[in-house]
């Protein structure tokens, strides 16, 4: 399984905000320019790998993008967040490697505002990684 921790380190790695404006779970202080890194409860699959011996597990997540008050800039945020989730390819963080990560959806999900007016939109995505022997 992969900790909720590596995932929170790789959006961080992304540098779509700044390091402490990512967290895991909770919002706490709900900062302007945040993301939060949730699980998604759908399971984790077992995959035996083609063509080799090793294997590979997924798991999903989802990715609230809370930004502020301006919809172009909230949107403008969450769509560069979701290219570069669609762009990870074979990395390693916190000694996991990252194989992939496909998006559920087409682009980012607009969820309105929050209730100080904070646009927020929703990324879900399948991480897909090596998994540990």
């Amino acid at each position: 399984m992969i900790s909720l921790e590596t995932v929170r380190d790789l959006i961080s790695s992304l540098d779509v905000t700044e390091d402490d404006h990512v967290y895991m779970s909770k919002l706490d202080a709900k900062k302007e320019q945040s993301i939060g890194c949730y699980h998604l409860n759908r399971g984790t699959a077992y995959h035996p790998s083609i063509g080799g011996s090793g294997t590979y597990e997924s798991s999903d997540f989802s990715f609230l993008v809370h930004w502020n008050e301006s919809p172009r800039e909230t949107e403008a945020a969450a769509q560069l967040l979701f290219d570069k989730i669609a762009a990870v390819k074979d990395v390693t963080v916190n000694d996991t490697r990252i194989l992939f990560i496909l998006p559920i959806q087409n682009g980012p999900i607009d969820v309105d505002k929050d209730e100080h007016g904070i646009c927020e939109y929703v990324i879900e995505a399948t991480i897909y990684f090596e998994e540990r022997n």
